[in-house]
């Protein structure tokens, strides 16, 4: 790669912890001062204010990673006052500074010696990325601890305070103007019989403002029914604390009562698995080759349909954008095919079908790397939580399922088999219960089909008959 020119771009940071040293204005001065003193020509400067150096999603240094890719730029360095400022987590160097570096980047860190020996300087940053990283877990350690202890006492162990209070010398009071909010969405959750969905609807509806403004969501309703806040507890870290009688009561008991047993009512018994669809596991984007998740969805009417979507798709990935393809359409196609393809074999079929052995393997690697893929989005806060949430949950069904089935054998079916899927499918196949749908995908098909969405639904499929 040619060379590039004297052009640089300076990048500082204040943490959120420490906001009084470090001043940002005086981190821009060092950096420009030093490139006019060494001959560089100082055409950006990036600044992010409060943001730990361990997160890898501040806008700030998302930008000038961006701008430094660019190649029309010619970016030559990169020049920060001190390396902490650039990061503390030497993950963050290796994945986004190291691969700039190699492509001819120059990384100027003001506090490492030896700067004019490359060999000297690689060495000191090594260093010097450990011990940053080890101050940033060991204070966070310290914070941590700090904050276990405040729970203990009854005080609020950090961040914004709980919807409905107010902060008073580190303790939750009640909050005149919000108090009274947080019992209308008691009352309408119940009144919903412990619908989210409804319950943040009729809210938004009613004009009920949300804790950060803006409309309720359905997650933000199932955090704030759960709060251990409004039974009068403090809870960190997983463990509710019960706060020595400091926290005022904002909800009736009766009330709260309810709305626990709402809440207990809509949680899944324990070792209860979710019931798959009758897709589930079986289908992979014909545009992508990754693995396609359902998502559901409701109308005026109250009909929750369902719709089949590629997993990079529903993560708003730029790789892929797939259309979604509604379940009955899906089915009613996959049926089709079947039907003609079980007639064809139905007068002459032997005994029973042989068993085979499928490999999972290349799907179940498919279905980690979207997860995986889905997990880095949820990270850099590509994606909402509840998004998150719901594909994150799908894929790992299936995964589940796939690692389950991937060493045993193919269901094995005879005649009497085959003609009672064929009387299936003559009638109206959606009405059939999805575990007889499921069977018979399962019997006949051999995984993974094929879906297309462009610039029709188009099916690659292979079957056992």
């Amino acid at each position: 790669m040619a060379a590039r020119s004297r052009r640089a771009v300076a990048y500082g940071r204040r943490s959120q912890y420490d906001p009084e040293s470090k001043a940002i204005d005086l981190q821009h001065q060092i950096c420009a001062d030093w490139c006019e003193r060494n001959g560089w020509e100082l055409v950006g400067w990036y600044a992010d204010d409060g943001i730990s150096g361990k997160k890898d999603s501040r806008p700030q240094f998302r930008q000038m990673l961006r701008r430094i890719a660019e190649p029309q730029e010619q970016i030559g360095a990169l020049v920060i006052p001190w390396l902490s400022r650039l990061c503390r987590a030497s993950g963050i160097y290796y994945r986004d500074i190291e691969p700039l570096e190699k492509a001819g980047l120059q990384l100027i860190a003001l506090d490492i010696p030896g700067s004019d020996n490359p060999a000297m300087a690689k060495f000191m940053l090594g260093i010097m990325l450990l011990i940053s990283q080890f101050y940033a877990d060991e204070h966070g350690q310290r914070m941590r601890t700090y904050n276990r202890q405040r729970a203990k006492r009854g005080e609020w162990p950090g961040g914004w305070a709980a919807f409905g209070y107010r902060l008073d010398d580190g303790r939750l009071v009640p909050d005149p103007k919000t108090g009274p909010l947080v019992v209308q969405v008691f009352q309408e959750f119940v009144r919903q019989a412990g619908d989210p969905f409804r319950t943040a609807s009729a809210l938004n509806q009613a004009g009920i403002p949300a804790p950060r403004g803006g409309l309720w969501r359905p997650l933000t309703i199932r955090y704030l029914v759960q709060g251990a806040q409004y039974r009068c507890k403090i809870a960190y870290e997983g463990t509710e604390h019960d706060g020595d009688g400091t926290i005022a009561p904002l909800v009736p008991p009766e009330l709260l009562a309810q709305a626990a047993a709402l809440v207990h009512a809509a949680k899944r018994a324990p070792g209860r698995q979710r019931r798959p669809r009758p897709l589930s596991g079986l289908l992979v984007c014909g545009h992508c080759q990754v693995g396609r998740v359902h998502a559901v969805g409701g109308s005026r009417g109250g009909y929750r349909h369902v719709q089949w979507r590629c997993a990079r798709a529903v993560l708003h990935s730029p790789s892929c954008s797939a259309k979604g393809v509604s379940e009955r359409m899906l089915e009613s196609a996959l049926g089709e095919l079947l039907a003609e393809r079980l007639k064809r074999y139905a007068a002459d079929l032997p005994g029973e079908l042989p068993g085979a052995r499928v490999d999972y393997k290349a799907r179940i690697d498919r279905l980690r790397s979207a997860r995986r893929e889905l997990i880095l989005l949820r990270s850099q806060h590509r994606i909402s939580d509840e998004e998150f949430d719901q594909a994150a949950g799908d894929l790992s069904d299936q995964i589940t399922e796939l690692e389950a089935a991937s060493n045993a054998d193919r269901p094995v079916i005879g005649a009497a088999e085959v003609r009672e899927f064929l009387e299936l499918l003559a009638g109206d196949w959606h009405q059939a219960p999805p575990a007889a749908r499921r069977t018979l995908y399962l019997a006949t098909l051999n995984p993974p089909v094929l879906v297309r969405t462009q610039p029709e639904l188009e099916l690659a499929v292979d079957t056992w008959v």
